[in-house]
């Protein structure tokens, strides 16, 4: 029968002042390891050994178990209420198939075996101690350690997988994106600088950690903890093997906070800018959607303040390098629907009214392009209108003057924001979308852009303009003389 073998390497160490501990290292019920550990974190004990897997036999069904022995009531002494001497046996790390598991070491479950008669005296006091236990590498009581070895993504072959070679079109074109967000250094710095008076000694949770670039820059400023969320498959997989082993790297989607709020409830939370507009990754998981009475969140976001601005110009020369976002399927051009087929004739009507308009956003009054021009555009520029949501202290601030509280809000799906100023004829709007910490602003024209292409409206006469912009997902709606677009 065909097998195919998993090499398994792993680095144990004890603390040990009297007898140590026994490690017997199986998988499943195959023993390859039964020796004492005497060794110290900076020289482990290093165990490697291969296991045949039998064909048909899913690597989900491999369990890779430490029984943790030789501990009895003379190894630990306590004065004045405090452990002084212990026993202890520790987990370094473990390497499956040449690939060091990271983070996933936390998937562990311990069992321990508690001791008698402590473990009767904490029954009778009250105290329930847990069956089971994860996040645990320091094993301080006899009991079994049990890593199940695809028991949450990546699972082992997929590790090997993107590692050696496999699907690498699709994965190079993947984290392309990701590196170019690696590589933004005005926009590391400005995190860096942010994170310094902050996550110290801090519970901190990373929503979309990418590649792990920010929970890699805010583990140098000593957190209590770190918790980095990915749900993109293979970003997770690269950042669960490259990120610190005290980052828990986890492959979960974030939902909103307060529907679905974290627990524990962490003190911090960081977020990166992924999107032409910052909202398109996550404020809306900050806002209070479904709560009746909004109270201050007990988290603080970094950044929890977001920045939309409106600028207006005249000078035509700033955006020489326009392009008509009309170029791609218009009703007028490329886009025609004719199914070929005889069908129904209101259905087919009504498709046509639906679909059409949303390729066209031309009318005589105004008109839309695209361009790629410099951030230089707002030196000489200040804005005809902006808003600032600041998602910590639940508020809404317009203009500069107007501020308006979260529980005067009536959250739903579009709920936005709304905004209005008079432009002349001829005049050219623009947009700018930042984030704020404290007094320090990062606007996304400040970073490397990998590829930000932005928004102009061009008004083709003397009128008043209408903004609003939905919280949800950032779309942004222009009215001009009674007729309105999504851009």
């Amino acid at each position: 029968m065909a097998t195919e073998k998993l090499k398994f390497k792993l680095e144990l160490y004890a603390t040990v002042w009297d007898k140590p501990p026994v490690a017997n290292i199986k998988i499943n019920e195959k023993s390859y390891f039964n020796k004492e550990i005497t060794s110290t974190e900076y020289k482990p004990t290093i165990i490697e050994f291969e296991h045949e897997l039998e064909d048909g036999l899913e690597v989900s069904k491999c369990n890779l178990i430490i029984d943790r022995l030789n501990k009895d009531a003379g190894q630990v002494v306590i004065k004045d209420g405090k452990i002084i001497k212990d026993q202890l046996l520790h987990i370094k790390s473990i390497e499956i198939n040449e690939i060091d598991i990271g983070s996933l070491l936390y998937q562990g479950v311990y069992r321990p075996e508690y001791p008698e008669p402590w473990a009767t005296q904490q029954a009778e006091a009250g105290n329930k101690l847990p069956e089971t236990v994860k996040n645990i590498t320091q094993l301080g009581h006899n009991g079994t350690w049990t890593f199940t070895c695809s028991s949450s993504p990546p699972n082992i072959s997929g590790l090997s997988e993107w590692r050696h070679g496999c699907n690498r079109k699709d994965l190079q074109k993947k984290v392309k994106k990701y590196i170019l967000l690696q590589n933004d250094g005005p926009r590391n710095t400005w995190y860096l600088k942010s994170f310094a008076d902050c996550v110290e000694d801090k519970n901190c949770v990373e929503i979309g950690t990418g590649l792990g670039i920010l929970s890699s820059i805010a583990i140098g400023f000593n957190p209590k903890s770190i918790t980095a969320y990915e749900r993109d498959n293979e970003a997770y997989k690269i950042a669960s093997h490259c990120l610190n082993k005290k980052i828990n790297v986890r492959h979960d989607t974030i939902e909103n906070l307060y529907q679905s709020p974290l627990d524990p409830t962490p003190d911090i939370i960081f977020h990166e800018i992924m999107g032409d507009r910052i909202w398109d990754e996550g404020c809306n998981l900050f806002l209070p959607y479904g709560i009746d009475n909004w109270q201050k969140p007990t988290w603080c976001a970094l950044p929890g303040e977001f920045i939309t601005e409106i600028h207006v110009s005249k000078e035509k020369s700033k955006f020489s390098n326009e392009t008509d976002p009309n170029v791609r399927p218009h009703p007028s051009r490329s886009i025609t629907i004719d199914p070929g087929v005889s069908v129904d004739l209101e259905w087919l009507q009504k498709l046509k009214n639906t679909v059409y308009p949303m390729f066209d956003c031309h009318d005589e009054n105004l008109r839309l392009f695209n361009t790629d021009f410099d951030s230089a555009v707002f030196k000489d520029s200040k804005p005809v209108a902006k808003f600032l949501l600041n998602v910590n202290k639940g508020t809404i601030t317009k203009n500069d003057t107007e501020v308006i509280s979260f529980s005067d809000i009536t959250w739903s799906k579009d709920t936005a924001i709304e905004l209005n100023f008079d432009v002349e004829k001829d005049s050219f709007i623009f947009f700018r979308f930042g984030i704020k910490h404290k007094t320090s602003i990062l606007y996304l024209d400040q970073g490397d852009r990998w590829g930000v292409v932005e928004n102009v409206l061009q008004v083709k006469k003397d009128t008043n303009v209408k903004i609003d912009q939905k919280l949800r997902n950032g779309e942004i709606g222009i009215e001009v003389e009674g007729k309105r677009h999504i851009i």
